[in-house]
This record gives structure tokens, C-alpha cells and sequence, in this order.
């Protein structure tokens, strides 16, 4: 009988990828967000541009993801814009990232919590 609970608990944990919504042939960049504990931060703006013409904007769900499907390949600066409660660490806010034909190109970026000490003091 525990079998049976314990396959589809696989499975549905599998699915659960963060870069899902994406197939395999799309071309699209990939961005996670996470605070500085490692949890995810939903809701947070994220931009992809190329040569400054060319804008996509979305936010990221629940997990922390998001994933922009692009037109072109090359080169994109790919931006988060920390929400209310998260600031900027030593991580960029900016990130240059370099997409293919039918590829996925990643970038994490880490938001920091208003108020938590980067990096931290030893006292």
C-alpha cells in the first residue's frame, strides 16, 4: 500500500522543477531568485533586454523562478528589481547572460532582507 502513496509523490516531486513551463526546444532564459537564507522570492520584477531595444518583463511565482521565452539569440542583460522588504547584496542586480538557439540559459540572483547585515559582523 505504500507504494502506491509513494510513486506519484515521486512523480509529482520530480515535475516540480524550476525551470518548468519550458520545453526542451524553447529558447529561453531561465532566472531563479532566491534571499539570503536560500528561500525564494516571488514577485520579483525581472527584465531580459538585448542592444537596448528589446524588453521582456515578467516576475517571478512562488517558487522563486520565472522563465522568459525569447525571440532572439545573443547576448541579454537580464535585471532584478528587489520588491518591498528585499534589498541588494554583494550579488549584481544585473547579469549578462548569452542565449542560444533551443537552449535554456540560467542566472540566479540573491536578494537580501531589509534589515539583515551583509556580510555578516562577528562579535
Amino acid at each position: 500500500m505504500r507504494k502506491l502513496v509513494l510513486v506519484p509523490l515521486l512523480v509529482g516531486a520530480a515535475s516540480c522543477d524550476i525551470w518548468r513551463g519550458a520545453s526542451p526546444d524553447a529558447t529561453v532564459i531561465a532566472v531563479r531568485v532566491r534571499d539570503d537564507r536560500g528561500w525564494p522570492v516571488n514577485r520579483a520584477e525581472v527584465s531580459a533586454t538585448i542592444q537596448d531595444t528589446t524588453r521582456v518583463n515578467a516576475k517571478t511565482r512562488s517558487d522563486g523562478a520565472v522563465v522568459i521565452d525569447v525571440a532572439d539569440v545573443g547576448t541579454y542583460r537580464v535585471t532584478v528589481i528587489p520588491r518591498d522588504g528585499y534589498v541588494a547584496g554583494s550579488d549584481p542586480l544585473s547579469k549578462q547572460v548569452t542565449v542560444v538557439a533551443n537552449a535554456q540559459a540560467m542566472v540566479d540572483f540573491t536578494l537580501y532582507r531589509v534589515g539583515v547585515i551583509y556580510p555578516p559582523i562577528d562579535r
